[in-house]
């Protein structure tokens, strides 16, 4: 990489998929690069909340210190990667308009890139914040491009575009929202309890789930199944009920087929009927 090019990579808003351990799954997977945004989460910046929606175990649980962006030196509360989050969402507050122009042209930019090299892209907006005017907004600017996020926004699928997948976040608060989502054809991601190299639950409530930590293409996933992932960092001495506890989950949601087992509802999954 040139010095102009390193330095271009500092300057920019988003951050790249080989920079990130999930997002670099892509590439190996399916030859994707990842354009992810990082804010800092809620209101971290000290200017405006970007996670009005998150909840005490989301935010007791972030994982916006995960990675390099966790490392300290001795002494010390905060590094480059964690004030260099902070500035883009003092950025963002400042001028909206001016921010998300910004992110428009760091996209055209990897079109001409992707043009030249042939490797195609796809765009986070919310890496760690919940913006939908945002993501919205370059989605109908891009309808060549595919964007994705993760949203704790109730009715996701208003929001969902031709280009624009959403995965619904759930929280210990929003359970029956989950089912509204599923019922309405959005994903739920849950964290359950699962550690790392064992296989999470097969179902929840009836509903397949899928191994979201096999990668971050949220946009590849069947419709109609949760996407299960693992707890990680802080999030695994979670007790607010954010993470699910697998043990916890009934064995069996619906009679035996002697009793002649009917398929669940959404909705009664929600409400826990058998």
């Amino acid at each position: 990489m040139t010095r102009k090019q390193t330095r271009e990579r500092r300057k920019a808003l988003f951050t790249r998929g080989e920079s990130n351990a999930k997002t670099r799954k892509g590439i190996k997977l399916a030859n994707v690069d990842t354009l992810i945004l990082h804010l800092a989460p809620a209101n971290e910046a000290g200017v405006g909340n970007v996670c009005a929606s998150a909840s005490p175990g989301c935010l007791a649980g972030c994982l916006y210190r995960a990675g390099r962006a966790g490392i300290l030196k001795a002494g010390e509360k905060t590094n480059p990667i964690l004030e260099r989050r902070k500035a883009r969402t003092r950025e963002y507050f400042a001028n909206p308009v001016a921010f998300v122009d910004a992110l428009d042209r760091e996209i055209q930019s990897a079109k001409t890139r992707r043009a030249r090299t042939g490797r195609d892209f796809v765009v986070r907006i919310n890496g760690t914040s919940d913006l939908p005017k945002v993501a919205l907004e370059l989605a109908s600017r891009h309808p060549d491009v595919t964007l994705y996020d993760y949203t704790k926004h109730a009715r996701p699928w208003e929001r969902v575009r031709a280009n624009y997948k959403l995965t619904f976040s759930r929280t210990e608060a929003n359970e029956a929202a989950c089912f509204d989502a599923l019922a309405h054809g959005v994903n739920v991601a849950i964290v359950f309890d699962t550690k790392r190299g064992q296989t999470l639950p097969a179902t929840y409530y009836g509903i397949p789930v899928v191994d979201g930590d096999v990668t971050d293409l949220r946009f590849l996933d069947p419709t109609g199944v949760v996407v299960g992932l693992r707890a990680k960092g802080k999030l695994k001495g979670d007790r607010t009920g954010f993470v699910v506890r697998v043990a916890t989950l009934p064995a069996n949601v619906c009679p035996s087929a002697s009793q002649g087992c009917r398929p669940m509802d959404l909705m009664d999954a929600g409400r826990g009927a058998a």
